[in-house]
């Protein structure tokens, strides 16, 4: 927790928080006050105080409904993914390009949200972001295992 300064070295961080209990509330408020540009993909239930301190929040349909509260009320942060149907943001849909038959979900949400920021930090464009995300999701539900795309 002391070294949470050095992230600022960082031009972006990406948290893969599966609510496991190795990051509480107050570390993730932390690197989201010491960080350039942040990204989360989370599992749990989010408080407002942790939603102000990330820049973007990646939740994907049954993780929306649990917090679906807090999205409403900060729409411009969440993007939301809907599995063969594409992701949304700011209530509008991105359609997936190219809707697979799901053979195995194992690293999807992890693909998406890496390949959004990639892409992300290459154009500054958001809906160019989510629709190559959307695209390299696709590859991966249609393989078996965790895959790259």
């Amino acid at each position: 927790k002391e070294n949470l300064e050095e992230i600022k070295n960082f031009d972006v961080v990406i948290i893969s928080d599966y609510n496991k209990g190795f990051l509480d509330d107050w570390s993730l408020i932390k690197i989201g006050q010491n960080s350039k540009l942040t990204f989360i993909d989370s599992k749990r239930k989010l408080s407002q105080e942790v939603v102000s301190n990330m820049d973007y929040i990646k939740l994907n349909y049954n993780e929306y409904i649990n917090n679906k509260e807090i999205v409403d009320q900060n729409i411009n942060k969440f993007i939301i993914t809907l599995g063969a149907n594409g992701a949304k943001y700011l209530n509008e849909i991105f359609p997936s390009p190219q809707p697979q038959e799901t053979i195995d979900v194992s690293g999807a949400g992890d693909t998406f949200i890496s390949s959004l920021v990639i892409k992300y930090l290459e154009t500054k464009d958001l809906s160019k972001s989510i629709n190559y995300a959307n695209k390299m999701s696709s590859l991966v539900v249609s393989k078996r295992g965790v895959v790259t795309p």
